[in-house]
């Protein structure tokens, strides 16, 4: 898995405001959250990622989105990062404009540039 620096988020296949538990990296739409898109330009592939709720439920580390936890050998937990991006991209209480702001604010914070299109 690479880190990355750059990410573009594709308005008409993310998916976002939706409850917890109805929101996963990869539906078999092919609707994705944020970190879904930051996954696969981690080098994840889809088949990996598809119907997982959370970067800490993958088979692997994800650079940004999942860490080892301390004296926990082999297990994943997701980053602070990561926490901070779910309830943001899940929320039903956010207009567009103010999620992706809070979307473009909080990946900064972590050197990534994201941007939306579509």
């Amino acid at each position: 898995m690479k880190e990355i620096t750059e990410l573009v988020i594709d308005r008409s296949k993310w998916m976002r405001g939706a409850l917890v538990n109805e929101t996963c990296l990869l539906d078999e739409d092919g609707k994705m959250c944020c970190l879904g898109f930051y996954a696969l330009a981690c080098g994840a592939g889809k088949d990996e990622i598809r119907n997982v709720f959370e970067p800490d439920g993958l088979a692997f580390h994800v650079p940004g989105l999942t860490e080892r936890g301390e004296g926990e050998a082999g297990i994943l937990r997701n980053t602070a990062f990561t926490r901070s991006a779910v309830p943001i991209n899940d929320t039903r209480s956010m207009g567009e404009d103010q999620r992706e702001e809070a979307l473009i604010d909080l990946f900064k914070e972590n050197d990534v540039s994201l941007s939306f299109e579509g």
